[in-house]
């Protein structure tokens, strides 16, 4: 994700300058500061939806202790002007550091956004249900990670989180998979599913929506043990997602039937035949 990153904040950076010189009453760039800002505007684009998800997490905590890091809350601070727009600001720069010292928020922004990519890069398919991934950079940010166990070989965030989640998304769906003549995935979908899906089985949409709802979300998640997930303090719930029992978590999620009927094509055409 080294090379995704650098290449969106290049482009940051020229999206920037062309302000600068756009508004600047001389035709110089203030390069000391363009990097810095640079990271203002992509945490801006790309962590908005982040930043929204937070904060409608925070007032869902079942722990009445403070829940979510302090690095989130200058974010939902008041925007400040820039070039005659509302934007996130950028925090003061310590004038004891230099002009061209990124400042504590911009470090902050760089490092939600350096997670959330890190994030996204290890999710495969879990990258249909966005909130997910909102939900596991958000705990990975809290984190206390001496209390998260490596080991050799993969990552263990792709082994023990990533893979188990998805593991059991596919079972809902297929036998097994296998590699064909050409090289490509050959999925074998349960017997029942072949010709429909029922009107209760979940899809991805189904089980991200369980993410979207911070308050079933905080009942819903629990660990083999038993023991809720959000029971837990937030800097030890990262280190406890390998153990989450994503089949008992998982279970009645889907919150609506999905009924399949001749009748969806009559209401699609009924317009044009009466």
């Amino acid at each position: 994700q080294f090379e995704h990153l650098l290449s969106l904040w290049r482009s940051e950076c020229s999206m920037e300058a062309d302000e600068m010189y756009e508004h600047a009453e001389s035709a110089s760039i203030s390069e000391e500061t363009l990097i810095g800002d640079a990271v203002g505007r992509l945490h801006d684009e790309l962590m908005d939806g982040f930043t929204k998800y937070q904060n409608r997490l925070r007032h869902f905590e079942v722990q009445g202790e403070e829940s979510f890091p302090d690095l989130s809350l200058p974010l939902t601070a008041l925007p400040s002007k820039r070039y005659g727009k509302d934007v996130w600001p950028m925090g003061s720069r310590d004038s004891r550091l230099g002009d061209n010292t990124p400042t504590s928020l911009q470090l902050q922004q760089l490092a939600r956004i350096v997670t959330f990519l890190l994030v996204w890069g290890e999710a495969g398919n879990l990258r249909f249900m966005p909130e997910v991934l909102y939900f596991f950079t958000d705990l990975l940010l809290a984190a206390d990670l001496s209390k998260y166990s490596k080991g050799p070989g993969s990552t263990p965030f792709l082994t023990k989180v990533i893979r188990p989640l998805y593991n059991r998304i596919f079972e809902t769906w297929y036998q097994h998979v296998k590699v064909s003549s050409n090289k490509k995935d050959a999925k074998k979908v349960h017997s029942n599913l072949e010709k429909f899906m029922p009107a209760d089985c979940p899809n991805y949409d189904d089980w991200n929506e369980l993410f979207c709802d911070p308050s079933r979300m905080c009942e819903s998640l629990v660990l083999k043990s038993g023991t809720k997930l959000f029971s837990l303090p937030l800097s030890e719930r990262f280190a406890n997602l390998e153990h989450i029992d994503w089949a008992k978590s998982l279970k009645g999620c889907k919150t609506h039937r999905e009924v399949h009927s001749i009748f969806g094509l009559f209401y699609a055409v009924h317009r044009i035949l009466f």
